[in-house]
């Protein structure tokens, strides 16, 4: 059976010493817990009687309501009657909800003050959680709420059971439809009817607000920002039926367009037409049945990348102990949840991209790893390895670098050329399942939604019509125009604007031509005043950036990089000084290498530095480089040794030492 809890202002009760007592108890440190306790305890309440306020007085229990800071301290104070559930079922007093064929069970479920208990339906494991409960109500303050806490009962549980307990407890027994987190915790056989309470609370919505009264734009910022947003945590969980979806787009289509109840008014433009987006003359308002995907693929994608979660042991123990969850099977008793997260799979396995680090966890021939849209498959025919080798079959274990005779062997010349340019780790890091729509390899809904848009058309087709249209709003962004004309266009747009207000307003209206002619006097004025204020150049000399040695008993080693388009080539330049570097990777090999333990790295690539001076975890290949790279840890003359490195030929290298200034330098291609 499971016991949803209902805690009586549960904020408001939790006594100030038992939170105190719970911290120090986890390892907090003492420092950190007075000064929580301080922030805490600065509420003070002064009482009004009659209409005057009495004297200031302090409590001794209470967390505030809406605080950032309530919603930990009370996750810290549920952690005690977590830590009594648990104990109480490692000894066997109580057992929780068996979680498919093994010893994996649940007894809670906690989300702040919403709590969910699991235990068999006997009378002596239902005195075990009332004792649990007594103890914990006496101990921090809570109170348990009679009338909204509730006890569900599974089919097999006998009637006289049933009323045996909820005598003992004095609770009320759940419907179906009860619901947890504002979802329901049971869906029947009718999914519309489960959440129909959806579509009333967009209906409800909608009809306070008065059309009059709304412009088009202020109709676009409510349906995108209110409405579009009501169903986003419901379809982040479940798959809902086409016939809601459907009827939620209705709605806000008769909103658009001021029909109101009986009436009839005429669409004159589609909502298909009106989802698209604005460069494909649309309006961007989001199509619900991809949006449900897109944020169903997040699941699935927290799933592959947090197996150690929760849900992810729960779903894998039931539904896939033995295989991966982009492989697993739906099943033919599968709960609406499962089957809503595979719905997403599909375009999980779309977006998804196999990095190699040391190819490990990704097969040749069945994973998506090679760099060439769309499939990212090999399409070479199986020889020279099994059906299942993996990529480290193709990888030198002692230089870390491909195997050039091998790959040449196995692939074709052209799918071979694409494996010599994919970058292995030098470290050893492991392969990663990586998202394509994003630079930094992390899952985001906005390029997962956009995925399945691009899917949905690919099957429908594309008209020869849609690719010119974007093309031309894109080629207008792109529009290179002088100084005067871009002025004069600002100018004459700020003309229009007021033109129009004039005529609204005054009832006058200017001719087009004298507003050109005023656009032109104006920035005629502007010059004027502009270069009447100029008295000296804006221009300054470059400041001089000199090399600066570093500390005693250290080595900097300069690093800088050339890239040249044309050949397709790149080159490192890497300096050495005072004691004795291709990019920032190779300055830290080098050190390493050489024996090289106080070292400090020096380069002129902004964005390098700042990669790898984030805290922030990239999921792509250079998120591998910049990984190796922290893990073996003026400019002027590494970048000329970059750029003189384009002139070698690959894979070469030269050794340079300069006695005079105790330096050494290295050209690599």
């Amino acid at each position: 059976m499971a016991l949803k809890l209902d805690m009586s202002k549960a904020y408001d009760r939790v006594e100030w010493r038992f939170l105190a007592e719970a911290m120090s108890k986890l390892g907090f440190n003492p420092r950190w817990i007075r000064l929580v306790m301080q922030c805490v305890e600065s509420a003070s309440y002064s009482l009004l009687i009659n209409g005057s306020p009495q004297s200031w007085f302090k409590p001794s229990r209470g967390i505030r309501q809406g605080d950032p800071l309530s919603p930990y301290l009370f996750i810290i104070v549920a952690e005690v009657l977590s830590s009594l559930l648990n104990h109480a079922e490692s000894v066997k007093q109580i057992h929780g909800f068996p979680i498919g064929r093994g010893s994996f069970s649940i007894n809670h479920l906690f989300f702040a003050d919403d709590s969910l208990l699991f235990c068999r339906a006997n009378a002596m494991e239902w005195a075990k959680i009332l004792e649990l409960l007594s103890l914990y109500e006496r101990a921090s303050g809570q109170k348990l709420n009679s009338d909204k806490t509730s006890i569900f009962f599974s089919k097999n549980t006998k009637r006289l059971t049933k009323e045996h307990i909820l005598g003992m407890a004095g609770l009320r027994s759940t419907s179906c439809y009860e619901r947890y987190l504002g979802l329901p915790a049971l869906v029947g056989k009718s999914r519309f009817k489960a959440f129909e309470g959806l579509l009333d609370r967009v209906r409800s919505r909608v009809t306070q607000w008065k059309h009059k009264l709304l412009s088009f734009a202020g109709k676009e910022v409510l349906l995108k920002a209110v409405i579009q947003a009501l169903p986003t945590y419901c379809i982040g969980v479940f798959k809902l039926p086409k016939v809601l979806l459907k009827e939620l787009n209705r709605v806000m289509h008769r909103f658009w367009w001021g029909q109101q109840q009986q009436e009839h008014k005429i669409h004159w433009v589609s909502w298909q037409q009106m989802g698209k987006a604005k460069a494909s003359g649309g309006l961007g308002f989001r199509e619900l049945e991809s949006f449900n995907l897109a944020l169903l693929a997040k699941q699935g994608w927290r799933i592959l990348q947090y197996p150690d979660s929760l849900a992810s042991q729960v779903l894998k123990r039931k539904y896939f102990p033995s295989a991966g969850f982009l492989d697993a099977k739906v099943g033919s008793r599968a709960s609406f949840l499962w089957r809503s997260i595979c719905a997403a799979r599909n375009l999980v396995e779309k977006g998804s991209f196999w990095r190699i680090g040391n190819g490990a966890d990704t097969l040749i021939w069945q994973h998506r790893w090679l760099p060439t849209p769309t499939s990212h498959r090999i399409q070479s025919p199986i020889r020279g390895l099994p059906a299942t080798a993996k990529v480290a079959d193709l990888i030198d274990v002692g230089s870390k670098k491909w195997n050039k005779e091998l790959v040449d062997e196995v692939f074709t010349e052209a799918e071979a050329a694409v494996v010599h340019k994919i970058p292995i780790s030098s470290t050893g890091s492991s392969d990663k399942l990586i998202w394509l729509g994003t630079k930094d390899g992390a899952f985001l809904v906005k390029s997962a939604y956009h995925l399945q848009m691009e899917l949905d058309n690919r099957l429908k087709g594309q008209t020869s019509s849609g690719a010119p249209l974007t093309l031309a709003w894109t080629s207008c962004w792109k529009i290179v125009c002088d100084q005067d004309t871009i002025e004069l266009f600002a100018v004459i747009a700020r003309s229009i604007w007021y033109r129009r207000n004039q005529f609204i307003f005054k009832g006058t209206f200017d001719h087009p031509s004298v507003l050109v002619d005023k656009a032109r006097d104006l920035i005629y004025q502007l010059r004027s005043v502009q270069f009447s204020s100029k008295t000296s150049s804006r221009m300054s000399a470059t400041p001089t950036v000199s090399w600066s040695p570093p500390p005693i008993g250290q080595v900097k080693i300069n690093w800088d990089a050339a890239l040249s388009e044309s050949k397709g080539r790149a080159g490192f330049g890497i300096v050495a000084q005072d004691h004795e570097g291709r990019g920032a990777l190779y300055a830290a090999e080098l050190a390493t290498e050489l024996g090289l333990h106080s070292v400090i790295l020096e380069g002129d690539s902004r964005q390098v530095v700042l990669s790898l001076q984030q805290q922030r975890t990239r999921h792509d290949r250079v998120g591998m480089i910049l990984s190796d790279t922290k893990k073996r840890c003026g400019n002027e003359f590494a970048h000329n040794l970059a750029k003189g490195s384009l002139i070698l030929e690959p894979d070469d290298g030269k050794f340079f030492v300069h006695p005079d200034c105790n330096r050494f330098a290295v050209l690599a291609s």
